[in-house]
């Protein structure tokens, strides 16, 4: 994250599997902006002695954090569940799986007006497969 925390610039992935931190998928870093909900979250969040090597989100054991561990507190019903929660508060109509943030984001950004290029360099992808796999039609910013 940036020092005004206006954008994360995303250049490693951590695998879960191997217990290695790798390249991106694409091979590529991107930057992505932050909205001011966000800045100030992590503005908060920002230990005072915090170096920009430091992982901003862990394992409570302070390790990287597993998808497996992103899954539990996504779904597990006995402690903490974000979509339990949020099926709860009726502000979710049904299960949604973790993906679905991808798509969301993708179809939010482009409806708010931003451009389909990008929306593709912020999540790693290009403009094509945002059109066919995310936009829907039924978004105004997407011509068809």
């Amino acid at each position: 994250i940036n020092s005004d925390f206006t954008y994360v610039s995303i250049a490693e992935s951590y695998s879960s599997q191997f217990k290695i931190v790798k390249c991106t998928k694409t091979g590529k870093t991107r930057l992505t902006p932050l909205n001011l909900r966000m800045q100030e979250m992590l503005r908060k969040f920002k230990p005072i002695d915090a170096s920009p090597s430091d992982l901003i989100f862990k394992e409570r054991k302070g390790g990287h954090l597993s998808s497996n561990a992103l899954f539990h507190y996504w779904i597990n019903k006995k402690n903490f569940s974000v979509i339990g929660r949020l099926i709860k508060e009726g502000k979710l109509p049904c299960y949604m799986e973790f993906y679905s943030t991808r798509r969301t984001f993708i179809s939010l950004q482009i409806s708010k007006g931003a451009s389909v290029v990008d929306v593709a360099n912020w999540v790693g992808d290009n403009p094509e497969t945002i059109l066919k796999y995310y936009a829907r039609h039924n978004d105004r910013a997407i011509p068809y």
